[in-house]
């Protein structure tokens, strides 16, 4: 077994936080929900990863973002700086108008 391989078997493997932003792709946002749960786009700019999230998501990532309440129908979108699938820490939130 070669001396890597005996440390990830030991420790772990460690992933590092992003370092690379992502940005949006404007035509993904405007496309309709898929879930019809869904009223808002979440944007992880740490992976580019695109999520639809339902209203009581959309609520808690507002107040993240110092936004307060969040009404679905709006041409908003949430920008994240990390999410469970890149381990970064979603913190900063921003809420971002669809031009």
């Amino acid at each position: 077994m070669a001396e890597e391989d005996i440390k990830e078997v030991l420790f772990g493997r460690v992933k590092t936080t992003p370092t690379q932003k992502f940005e949006p792709d404007l035509e993904d946002l405007r496309r309709p929900f898929e879930d019809k749960d869904s009223v808002a786009y979440c944007f992880c700019s740490g992976c580019g990863l695109l999520q639809e999230i339902n209203a009581a998501g959309a609520e808690k990532m507002a107040r993240v973002a110092g936004k307060g309440v969040f009404e679905p129908g709006q041409d908003y979108f949430f920008v994240a700086s990390g999410c469970s699938f890149c381990l970064g820490t979603p913190e900063p939130v921003e809420l971002r108008k669809l031009n």
